[in-house]
């Protein structure tokens, strides 16, 4: 499907990450009831063993899409206007730099739930079971970046993940052209404009989860997700110009670093991990780099300040507000 912008809000529906906790009313004693959808010869599924039917349960689970070979094939996409005059501060309206997606990947497990009570009780069992043995859960994210737009694309995500589980998200940034991250170096010195929306990403998926918009939440809210490694996966695919790679490579790295750096992004992000996947490189025979920072812990008060009156204006200000869906320019 070809790259067609929209000019309506997505259905929510399709933007709706299933929580472990949108079905806690399904674990209390009184909504359970009795053991009525036990195996019978009604059902061949039913007739499976427990072990094969929790290897079904497994599927639905993760969900998983593939992600498209280039931008031109993004497929439906719409690009945000986001303004709140009680707290935009810096820009009032957000530059066209986001093809966001009108879905999330997506399961069947909303279905699978509604099938019998018995299969309810063990797909959700199952789940707190995943949740309470995984410290963390993994999740993928394709962005292509051409020009100065990003095009992200969830390909995998956890189901029915727990309220306190964080997630490992592995974001594989297909570098199409490079023109969004040459480095500004002043004066004054300024990251590069693909930090902002890189940013803007992730801030609005810590603060409103997987659909980058906040739907039903407050501001005052918890975090929506807690990511304990970030990992940036950088890939060239751009052919014209393949020496602008490496000042590519280091202009994220600088970006990471100076992120790790912020004591308040601890709670919600724990490491970020930069690997660089050079295929020139690979085939001389050349390990993959990778960076590794810790997010800081603490840090002076002061220069926490004037970080963070820097950093808002590139998007990442850690607020729900943030990450209003306002309307579609």
């Amino acid at each position: 499907m070809s790259l067609r912008t929209l000019d309506v809000i997505p259905d929510a529906r399709a933007l709706h990450w299933p929580r472990r906790d949108d079905y806690i009313a399904f674990v209390t004693p009184d909504t359970e009831g009795p053991p009525q959808d036990a195996p019978s010869s009604n059902s061949a599924f039913l007739r499976l063993p427990r072990e094969l039917r929790d290897m079904v349960y497994v599927y639905f689970l993760e969900a998983h899409r593939s992600a498209p070979p280039s931008p031109p094939f993004a497929g439906p996409r719409i690009f945000r206007v986001e303004h709140d005059d009680t707290t935009c501060t810096y820009e009032q309206f957000t530059p066209k730099d986001i093809a966001y997606p009108v879905s999330i990947a997506q399961s069947n497990v909303n279905a699978l739930l509604q099938t019998s009570r018995l299969i309810r009780s063990e797909v959700l069992e199952l789940a707190d079971k995943r949740n309470q043995n995984s410290s963390c859960l993994p999740a993928d994210l394709d962005i292509m970046a051409t020009g100065y737009v990003l095009y992200p694309l969830w390909t995998r995500l956890p189901m029915l993940a727990g309220h306190n589980t964080s997630l490992n998200v592995t974001v594989r940034l297909r570098i199409f052209s490079p023109e969004a991250f040459r480095a500004r170096d002043g004066p004054p010195r300024a990251p590069c404009f693909a930090a902002h929306g890189l940013l803007k990403l992730l801030n609005q998926f810590i603060t409103c989860g997987p659909a980058f918009t906040r739907i039903d939440r407050t501001a005052d809210a918890e975090p929506a997700t807690v990511i304990d490694t970030l990992t940036v996966r950088l890939e060239n695919y751009d052919i014209y110009t393949p020496r602008m790679f490496p000042p590519t490579v280091h202009e994220m790295v600088r970006m990471c670093k100076a992120l790790a750096l912020r004591a308040d992004a601890r709670p919600s992000l724990r490491e970020i991990c930069i690997v660089e996947g050079d295929t020139e490189r690979s085939r001389l025979g050349f390990a993959e780099r990778e960076w590794r920072y810790d997010v800081a812990s603490s840090c002076d008060e002061g220069e926490l300040f004037d970080m963070t009156e820097t950093w808002a204006e590139m998007g990442f200000a850690l607020e729900a507000d943030a990450a209003a869906f306002n309307k579609i320019e």
